[in-house]
């Protein structure tokens, strides 16, 4: 999710914040045209917002960073994924010990 800092109702990590509540695996970019170490901050711990990116940003530059954040959750949802069947194993493990 792209935001930009300045909407019409609401700012861009308000808006952030709610992605996060709704669809907490989404990687969310907010734009600013002058960002500061405040706002920053308040980025990331209130949206927690893996990228800051200029107003004047180039197209390159979105394109490389969604990628790489598209790639971060893709990690992470293969390490949770094989972390749940090296527990089903070991489940399966201590049942089969027990049976005996």
């Amino acid at each position: 999710m792209i935001a930009s800092q300045k909407l019409p109702d609401m700012d861009g990590i308000q808006l952030l914040q709610k992605m996060k509540q709704n669809i907490p695996d989404t990687a969310r970019i907010l734009i600013s045209t002058e960002p500061d170490k405040a706002m920053l901050s308040q980025a990331i711990n209130d949206a927690e917002v893996q990228n800051l990116l200029h107003l004047y940003w180039s197209s390159h530059e979105l394109r490389i960073d969604a990628r790489c954040q598209a790639w971060n959750i893709f990690q992470l949802k293969t390490a949770a994924i094989q972390a749940l069947a090296a527990r089903a194993l070991m489940q399966s493990k201590v049942i089969s010990r027990a049976k005996q």
